[in-house]
């Protein structure tokens, strides 16, 4: 089981914050010690979990590491070796100690920066490896809901949303107010344009603007990707709080990277969704409702 006591770091700077900080800190432990009792955890509470130890994960390695050992000129004190060493080591998540803890453990660098690496990472390990013993055990969507089920309406009509292609009621011949997801990146708004469409099995109105409006997506994206030796600044999340970083700070290397990382996977997302939507457009023909029959008195 995890407790508080094995993860000094990461409490002492929970504390140092708002008290949400801190409960932050006792919920995650909380839903990683029911994974590991029951052997599963939800999708949603995996992906909460991940992003707040990723997050205090780089920051604790820029207090405990970088601020102490290398920034602000300290890196001039350091051999070329222990230079490497450090410019070797990329924090994109909590996933990230796995490579790190093999690298500091082949090293044979001795230095109080090393020592403070092996530390950090020897107390965030638990983390990591309770996280990736979980991955077998996620359940897709939410916990069922205890509240008694709603009442069926039995006029409700279902069809598919050309946007989101989920089934959602038509209301006024159009699509029920409701939030989209997009594949890949769980980029989520709260209305699915669809809302402004008839269903997929009326019309493909929807479907054509979801077309064009991925194409000018891609387009964006592909001009971002040409320019972003140019970006001079980015914004990032700290503990749950928004921030710009420019290239002077300590989180700007791991930072860019990510960026980088995202334009290539948003192209490849983008890429592959115009090819299944074309498709689909190819394909696509209106539903026929069926014939009524004639109720009509015989003549």
């Amino acid at each position: 089981m995890l407790i508080r006591e094995d993860f000094p770091s990461v409490y002492a700077t929970t504390t140092r914050g708002a008290e949400r900080q801190r409960q932050r800190f006792e919920q995650v432990l909380d839903r990683l010690n029911e994974g590991l009792l029951t052997g599963s955890i939800r999708n949603v509470e995996m992906k909460d979990v991940k992003r707040w130890c990723s997050d205090i994960a780089r920051d604790l390695w820029d207090e405990k590491v970088s601020d102490v050992h290398f920034n602000s000129g300290k890196y001039q004190n350091l051999s070329e070796d222990l230079r490497d060493f450090y410019y070797s080591i990329t924090i994109m998540g909590i996933h990230s100690l796995s490579s790190i803890d093999k690298k500091l453990k082949k090293t044979k660098l001795d230095h109080p920066m090393i020592d403070a690496m092996r530390s950090l990472t020897a107390e965030l390990m638990p983390l990591a490896t309770t996280i990736d013993s979980l991955k077998a055990g996620v359940v897709m969507g939410r916990a069922p809901s205890t509240e008694p089920p709603k009442p069926v309406n039995p006029n409700k009509v279902v069809k598919t949303c050309p946007c989101c292609q989920r089934a959602i009621a038509v209301v006024g011949g159009t699509m029920a107010h409701h939030g989209y997801e997009r594949r890949g990146n769980g980029w989520q708004t709260q209305s699915c344009p669809g809302i402004r469409f008839p269903p997929i099995e009326v019309s493909s109105a929807g479907l054509k603007w979801m077309i064009e409006s991925h194409e000018d997506c891609l387009k964006h994206t592909i001009k971002l990707q040409a320019e972003k030796d140019s970006v001079k600044s980015l914004p990032i999340n700290i503990a749950g709080n928004v921030v710009t970083i420019t290239p002077d700070s300590s989180r700007w290397r791991n930072s860019f990277r990510a960026y980088e990382e995202r334009l290539d996977r948003d192209i490849t997302w983008y890429t592959d969704d115009l090819v299944m939507m074309r498709k689909r457009l190819a394909d696509w023909k209106p539903e026929v409702a069926p014939a009524k029959e004639d109720d009509s008195p015989s003549p």
